[in-house]
């Protein structure tokens, strides 16, 4: 089994792109948070369907960055073995 080499270059470039990925993340986050707790935005929030489709897309989104960060540490985590 050959063991699989990251330069640092690599690494620089895997570190920028995920760090894109999370600040996308949290500004959609960010504003998610912000339409449920703006009052002119939060009437038609009330009817439970839309309640439950914005629950879950926050969730969904904050599992997905979740693996992300998971993914990224595992991979640094290679890279000492």
């Amino acid at each position: 089994m050959g063991k699989t080499g990251y330069t640092l270059q690599d690494i620089r470039r895997r570190k920028a792109e995920v760090a894109r990925q999370i600040a996308a993340e949290q500004a959609v986050m960010q504003r998610t948070v912000g339409e449920l707790t703006d009052p002119s935005a939060l009437m038609p929030r009330l009817m439970p369907w839309h309640s439950f489709k914005t629950a879950f897309k926050f969730a969904s989104r904050a599992v997905y960055a979740y693996k992300m960060a998971s993914s990224v540490v595992s991979l640094f985590r290679k890279g000492r073995s």
